[in-house]
Formats: structure tokens, sequence, C-alpha cells
């Protein structure tokens, strides 16, 4: 996760990269990375995406919530709280 976060022009589903992950699932990390809320006002998980949509914070969540869902056994994140205040990066770290 770089801390220059990047949205695709895209759904958010296709976004987080999870692939056939169920709906739940996908709520999870977006609850994980305090995003579920604004994703729902947004139209949901399969509401188009633009870099300009989001805040710069907002598009790091959508980031760290796509490396939340991630298989891999590490994840190597790049100042990933750089866009977020101090005690939203505490919660969601």
């Amino acid at each position: 996760v770089l801390h220059d976060a990047v949205v695709l022009e895209d759904t958010v589903r296709a976004n987080l990269f999870a692939g056939d992950a169920p709906d739940a699932v996908l709520w999870r990390a977006l609850e994980a990375v305090e995003m579920d809320g604004r994703i729902r006002e947004a139209g949901g998980l399969d509401s188009w995406v633009r870099q300009d949509r989001f805040s710069l914070g907002e598009a790091q969540r959508i980031n760290l919530a796509r490396a939340w869902l991630s298989p891999q056994p590490v994840v190597l994140l790049d100042e990933p709280t750089e866009h977020l205040d101090e005690a939203q990066g505490e919660r969601i770290l």
C-alpha cells in the first residue's frame, strides 16, 4: 500500500481486487478501514469510483481495505496513514 493512493475508474467492488469474495467480507474490510458508511452513501459496492470522487484519505483507506482482503501473508505499507488524522490511523492499523 503506497502513500499516494490510487483508485481505478471502476466499481468499489472491482477496486477491492477481491475476486468473488462474498459481499459480507467486502463490507467487513470497508468497516475495518472506516469506509463502510462512505461507500453506502456513494451507492454501495457496485457504485462507480473516480479518483476525484474521494479525498486522498478515503482513497488511501480503499487501498488499505484492498490490503486487508489480500491473501498474501505479508503486505508492505508505505506511509499508509499519511492522509489520515492520527487517531483514525491508530484505529485502523
